[in-house]
């Protein structure tokens, strides 16, 4: 692959791999503030259902499923993830190796002289 395309899935996959980045933190601050308030396991089941919001539960639901990775959608979801990472950090050094390698022969160049 030609060093301009390279640059270009790169930066594209890190824009998705923020997102999923993103997602991780926002869901682990919630987990974590659930944790600090004394709800170590799910909302929903730890209060009665009278007093929970239903959109409570339904963010709860879905923040401990992407955190974790439950169920089908977590899986995928934890896949991409890793899947992207993992191509962010491919590139990255084949970038990295392929500026390396022309500063290298610039430099070659000019201690050669004219």
């Amino acid at each position: 692959m030609d060093e301009p395309t390279l640059r270009k899935w790169h930066r594209r996959v890190g824009v998705g791999i923020g997102a999923l980045v993103l997602l991780q933190a926002v869901s682990g601050l919630f987990l974590s503030i659930e944790w600090l308030l004394g709800f170590h396991a799910r909302v929903g089941a730890l209060i009665d259902a009278s007093r929970v919001p239903e959109s409570l539960k339904m963010w709860d639901w879905l923040f401990v499923n992407v955190h974790y990775g439950g169920g089908p959608l977590g899986a995928i979801y934890h896949t991409a993830l890793a899947l992207g990472l993992i191509w962010l950090v491919i590139t990255g050094f084949s970038i990295n190796d392929r500026v390396r390698q022309r500063l290298r022969r610039r430099h070659e160049k000019r201690a050669a002289g004219p």
